[in-house]
């Protein structure tokens, strides 16, 4: 829909606070990790890893 820099946000908050409430290791963050890594290769910007806690 064309709209990646919102969904780029959305992730970035999501994966922020899974890190918080369920840990780094945790199935669900890798999975929010996955997700903003997808959208970041749509953006063009798979060089920037996302950031640590």
């Amino acid at each position: 829909m064309g709209r990646l820099d919102e969904a780029e946000t959305e992730h970035r908050a999501v994966l922020e606070l899974r890190r918080r409430v369920l840990g780094e290791e945790h199935p669900d963050t890798l999975a929010s990790r996955n997700n903003l890594a997808i959208v970041l290769s749509n953006l063009g910007g798979l060089e920037e890893e996302p950031s640590s806690p």
